[in-house]
């Protein structure tokens, strides 16, 4: 979209990861890995974001829910979200720069505009938390 009078967009940047299955040596099993992300960093307070989020549990909770859990016969699952922040909804205006080697070269001064969070931001954590 074209970019709003008065927005800063964020930068963005691609994060790249190797990743071998099966720990071989060979080189025509590596796969390669792309996410792409916000430069969270340059959000300012109050005019990016509002609140941000940090799930923190101590070490005495969690002896306490094992505990329960083994007095009461009970059964505690893990799950690992691979792709958790990118599934919760934004509830404000975020505007990224067009990401490199996605430019348009017919609008370079467009932008990106989010509707779910994206990996970087600073309320991302909020809104998966919010969404969970």
């Amino acid at each position: 979209m074209p970019k709003p009078k008065g927005v800063r967009p964020i930068k963005t940047r691609w994060v790249y990861k190797l990743k071998n299955p099966n720990n071989s040596t060979q080189i025509n099993n590596v796969i390669f890995k792309a996410r792409f992300v916000a430069k969270g960093f340059e959000q300012l307070y109050g005019l990016k974001y509002i609140e941000t989020f940090a799930n923190v549990v101590n070490q005495i909770a969690w002896k306490i829910l094992f505990a329960l859990a083994i007095l009461n016969s009970g059964f505690i699952y893990k799950i690992d979200m691979v792709s958790a922040f990118v599934q919760g909804e934004i509830d404000s205006y975020i505007y990224l720069e067009q990401p490199e080697g996605f430019q348009n070269p017919e609008s370079p001064d467009h932008v990106l505009k989010l509707n779910k969070a994206l990996y970087g931001l600073k309320q991302s954590a909020r809104i998966w938390y919010l969404t969970l």
